[in-house]
């Protein structure tokens, strides 16, 4: 048990690395409960991040359930169950979300995980499977089980897609410049100010990232 929540938490990796304590008598300095070995030594399980304390307290819940439904197996880490994870993303960073699948599959290989999240790293982690996206549309719910998704999109593409809802993948401030010049270019005809605020608004934009190489920019 202690080797599958080690390998599957960043950074622990090896059952060695979690340290459990008995009790320690009130008003002792004894170590007590779990420590994790880290960068910075054995630090209490409490003290760790949120991202650690969730994903230990789930996987310690699926091995114990494991263990006590098939109490006769050889490997009841193995066995075949379904889980369901409400929020898997919740406190993790993002390149948990991009192994966690991976590392689940490989220490549950015959459990069906069902798994909602709000991350595009992970639906971009999950485009070849079972994906299916919820929306809410006045008292009801509606569940899109075949979203139009692509294994090669990237995570921009992923946010402004079906999936999230997101118009574009520019921050706020950035949004409203676009917004600003697409009205000054409806009109008809734009006195000396407003001629001005387009330039302004124009040299602002040439100053945008866009990720494409310089000859695609060109």
């Amino acid at each position: 048990m202690l080797a599958m929540i080690a390998a599957l938490l960043p950074e622990v990796e090896q059952a060695g690395n979690i340290k459990i304590h008995p009790p320690a008598p009130l008003g002792s300095k004894e170590k007590s409960g779990v420590y994790v070995h880290t960068l910075d030594g054995e630090v209490p399980l409490r003290q760790l991040s949120f991202g650690y304390q969730t994903m230990v307290a789930w996987l310690m819940d699926i091995g114990w359930r494991l263990f006590k439904h098939y109490p006769d197996s050889p490997n009841p880490l193995g066995e075949p169950a379904i889980v369901l994870i409400d929020e898997i993303d919740l406190h993790l960073h993002p390149k948990w979300q991009r192994q966690i699948r991976e590392r689940l599959t490989a220490h549950f290989p015959n459990i069906q995980f069902i798994a909602t999240a709000h991350s595009p790293l992970m639906a971009q982690a999950f485009l070849d499977a079972n994906l299916a996206v919820v929306t809410r549309k006045g008292d009801h719910s509606i569940i899109e089980n075949d979203p139009s998704v692509l294994a090669n999109w990237r995570l921009d593409e992923i946010v402004t897609s079906e999936l999230f809802g997101i118009k574009t993948a520019w921050p706020p401030a950035i949004n409203s410049l676009f917004e600003e010049k697409d009205l000054l270019l409806r009109k008809n005809a734009r006195n000396p100010t407003e001629e001005a605020r387009l330039s302004e608004i124009n040299s602002e934009m040439l100053k945008l990232p866009t990720g494409l190489e310089q000859e695609d920019q060109e």
